[in-house]
Protein backbone atom coordinates (compact mmCIF):
# COMPACT_ATOMS: atom_id res chain seq x y z
CA UNK A 1 0.00 0.00 0.00
CA UNK A 2 3.03 2.32 0.37
CA UNK A 3 3.21 3.14 -3.33
CA UNK A 4 -0.41 4.15 -3.74
CA UNK A 5 -1.39 7.73 -4.42
CA UNK A 6 -3.53 9.72 -2.01
CA UNK A 7 -6.43 9.38 -4.41
CA UNK A 8 -6.06 5.59 -4.59
CA UNK A 9 -5.89 5.34 -0.81
CA UNK A 10 -8.96 7.54 -0.39
CA UNK A 11 -10.90 5.54 -2.98
CA UNK A 12 -10.07 2.43 -0.98
CA UNK A 13 -11.16 4.11 2.27
CA UNK A 14 -14.38 5.28 0.60
CA UNK A 15 -15.18 1.83 -0.78
CA UNK A 16 -14.14 -0.41 2.13
CA UNK A 17 -13.41 1.79 5.19
CA UNK A 18 -9.98 0.12 5.20
CA UNK A 19 -8.17 1.10 8.39
CA UNK A 20 -4.70 0.60 6.87
CA UNK A 21 -5.41 2.97 3.98
CA UNK A 22 -6.89 5.51 6.40
CA UNK A 23 -3.84 5.21 8.68
CA UNK A 24 -1.52 5.91 5.74
CA UNK A 25 -3.48 9.04 4.79
CA UNK A 26 -3.58 10.09 8.44
CA UNK A 27 0.19 9.65 8.81
CA UNK A 28 0.84 11.59 5.61
CA UNK A 29 -1.45 14.53 6.40
CA UNK A 30 -1.84 14.89 10.17
CA UNK A 31 1.05 17.38 10.56
CA UNK A 32 -0.02 19.37 7.49
CA UNK A 33 -3.66 19.59 8.56
CA UNK A 34 -2.57 20.76 12.04
CA UNK A 35 -0.32 23.40 10.45
CA UNK A 36 -3.12 24.50 8.13
CA UNK A 37 -5.51 24.91 11.05
CA UNK A 38 -2.88 26.74 13.13
CA UNK A 39 -2.47 29.15 10.21
CA UNK A 40 -6.13 30.04 10.63
CA UNK A 41 -5.29 31.42 14.11
CA UNK A 42 -6.06 28.33 16.10
CA UNK A 43 -3.84 27.59 19.06
CA UNK A 44 -1.69 24.48 18.71
CA UNK A 45 -4.03 22.63 21.08
CA UNK A 46 -7.17 23.74 19.22
CA UNK A 47 -5.55 22.94 15.88
CA UNK A 48 -4.96 19.36 17.01
CA UNK A 49 -8.56 19.05 18.20
CA UNK A 50 -9.83 20.44 14.90
CA UNK A 51 -7.47 18.17 12.94
CA UNK A 52 -8.83 15.18 14.83
CA UNK A 53 -12.35 16.27 13.95
CA UNK A 54 -11.25 16.72 10.32
CA UNK A 55 -10.07 13.12 10.11
CA UNK A 56 -13.21 11.86 11.85
CA UNK A 57 -15.23 13.72 9.22
CA UNK A 58 -13.07 12.21 6.49
CA UNK A 59 -14.25 8.79 7.65
CA UNK A 60 -17.84 9.89 8.23
CA UNK A 61 -18.13 11.52 4.80
CA UNK A 62 -15.94 9.07 2.87
CA UNK A 63 -18.94 8.12 0.73
CA UNK A 64 -18.95 11.67 -0.72
CA UNK A 65 -15.44 11.30 -2.15
CA UNK A 66 -15.70 10.98 -5.93
CA UNK A 67 -13.17 8.87 -7.86
CA UNK A 68 -10.96 11.11 -9.94
CA UNK A 69 -11.21 14.03 -7.52
CA UNK A 70 -7.94 15.29 -6.08
CA UNK A 71 -7.65 14.22 -2.45
CA UNK A 72 -5.73 17.15 -0.95
CA UNK A 73 -8.20 19.94 -1.83
CA UNK A 74 -11.05 17.70 -0.62
CA UNK A 75 -9.27 17.13 2.72
CA UNK A 76 -8.53 20.83 3.20
CA UNK A 77 -12.15 21.67 2.42
CA UNK A 78 -13.17 19.36 5.26
CA UNK A 79 -10.65 21.15 7.51
CA UNK A 80 -12.02 24.57 6.47
CA UNK A 81 -15.56 23.42 7.22
CA UNK A 82 -14.55 22.04 10.62
CA UNK A 83 -12.77 25.30 11.42
CA UNK A 84 -15.73 27.41 10.30
CA UNK A 85 -18.12 25.41 12.47
CA UNK A 86 -15.82 25.29 15.48
CA UNK A 87 -16.70 28.64 17.04
CA UNK A 88 -13.37 28.49 18.88
CA UNK A 89 -11.36 31.54 19.82
CA UNK A 90 -8.84 30.66 17.08
CA UNK A 91 -5.98 31.82 19.29
CA UNK A 92 -7.10 35.34 20.06
CA UNK A 93 -9.70 36.75 22.39
CA UNK A 94 -12.38 39.03 21.00
CA UNK A 95 -10.76 42.11 22.57
CA UNK A 96 -7.62 41.58 20.50
CA UNK A 97 -5.44 40.37 23.38
CA UNK A 98 -3.36 37.42 22.28
CA UNK A 99 -3.72 34.06 23.97
CA UNK A 100 -0.43 32.99 25.58
CA UNK A 101 -0.24 29.64 23.79
CA UNK A 102 0.18 31.31 20.36
CA UNK A 103 3.22 33.39 21.27
CA UNK A 104 5.79 30.72 20.40
CA UNK A 105 4.24 30.21 16.94
CA UNK A 106 4.94 33.70 15.61
CA UNK A 107 7.08 34.62 12.62
CA UNK A 108 10.61 35.86 13.21
CA UNK A 109 10.78 39.12 15.11
CA UNK A 110 13.60 41.39 16.21
CA UNK A 111 15.48 39.82 19.08
CA UNK A 112 16.86 41.38 22.23
CA UNK A 113 20.40 40.91 23.49
CA UNK A 114 19.40 37.51 24.83
CA UNK A 115 18.18 36.41 21.37
CA UNK A 116 14.53 36.23 22.42
CA UNK A 117 11.70 38.28 20.93
CA UNK A 118 9.94 40.35 23.53
CA UNK A 119 6.42 39.39 24.50
CA UNK A 120 5.34 42.88 23.39
CA UNK A 121 6.83 42.33 19.93
CA UNK A 122 5.20 38.92 19.65
CA UNK A 123 1.84 40.39 20.63
CA UNK A 124 2.18 43.22 18.08
CA UNK A 125 2.87 40.72 15.31
CA UNK A 126 -0.04 38.49 16.34
CA UNK A 127 -2.46 41.44 16.46
CA UNK A 128 -1.24 42.58 13.03
CA UNK A 129 -1.77 39.07 11.65
CA UNK A 130 -5.27 39.08 13.11
CA UNK A 131 -6.04 42.18 11.04
CA UNK A 132 -5.38 40.37 7.75
CA UNK A 133 -8.26 38.65 5.99
CA UNK A 134 -8.41 34.92 6.74
CA UNK A 135 -6.99 33.69 3.42
CA UNK A 136 -4.11 36.17 3.44
CA UNK A 137 -3.34 35.30 7.07
CA UNK A 138 -3.25 31.61 6.16
CA UNK A 139 -0.98 32.19 3.16
CA UNK A 140 1.46 34.28 5.22
CA UNK A 141 1.42 31.90 8.19
CA UNK A 142 1.87 28.76 6.07
CA UNK A 143 4.78 30.33 4.20
CA UNK A 144 6.55 31.95 7.16
CA UNK A 145 5.76 29.64 10.06
CA UNK A 146 5.45 26.32 8.30
CA UNK A 147 7.82 26.91 5.32
CA UNK A 148 5.29 25.57 2.80
CA UNK A 149 5.96 26.11 -0.90
CA UNK A 150 3.60 28.35 -2.85
CA UNK A 151 2.38 25.25 -4.69
CA UNK A 152 1.43 23.58 -1.40
CA UNK A 153 -0.25 26.75 -0.15
CA UNK A 154 -2.15 27.17 -3.41
CA UNK A 155 -3.50 23.65 -3.16
CA UNK A 156 -4.53 24.06 0.47
CA UNK A 157 -6.37 27.35 0.04
CA UNK A 158 -7.66 26.53 -3.46
CA UNK A 159 -6.05 29.25 -5.52
CA UNK A 160 -3.42 29.36 -8.22
CA UNK A 161 0.26 29.41 -7.31
CA UNK A 162 0.70 32.92 -8.75
CA UNK A 163 -2.29 34.10 -6.73
CA UNK A 164 -0.72 32.61 -3.57
CA UNK A 165 2.54 34.47 -4.30
CA UNK A 166 0.65 37.73 -4.83
CA UNK A 167 -1.44 37.19 -1.68
CA UNK A 168 1.79 36.56 0.29
CA UNK A 169 3.43 39.71 -1.08
CA UNK A 170 0.41 41.91 -0.37
CA UNK A 171 0.00 40.28 3.06
CA UNK A 172 3.59 41.09 4.01
CA UNK A 173 3.15 44.67 2.79
CA UNK A 174 -0.01 45.00 4.90
CA UNK A 175 1.78 43.52 7.94
CA UNK A 176 4.64 46.03 7.54
CA UNK A 177 2.09 48.84 7.32
CA UNK A 178 0.17 47.65 10.38
CA UNK A 179 3.35 47.13 12.40
CA UNK A 180 4.80 50.51 11.38
CA UNK A 181 1.60 52.17 12.62
CA UNK A 182 2.30 50.53 16.00
CA UNK A 183 5.88 51.82 16.08
CA UNK A 184 7.44 48.49 15.14
CA UNK A 185 10.89 49.00 13.55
Amino acid sequence: MHDRSDEQLMQHVAATADEGAFRELFDRYWPRVCAFLRSARSSARDAEDLAQETFLNLVSYRHTYKPGRRFVPWLYQIARNVYARSGRSRGARQDGVVADENIEELPAAPRGADGVASRETAELIEVALANLDETTRQVVALRVREDWTFGEIAEAVEMGEDAARKRFKTGLAKLRELLAAQGFP
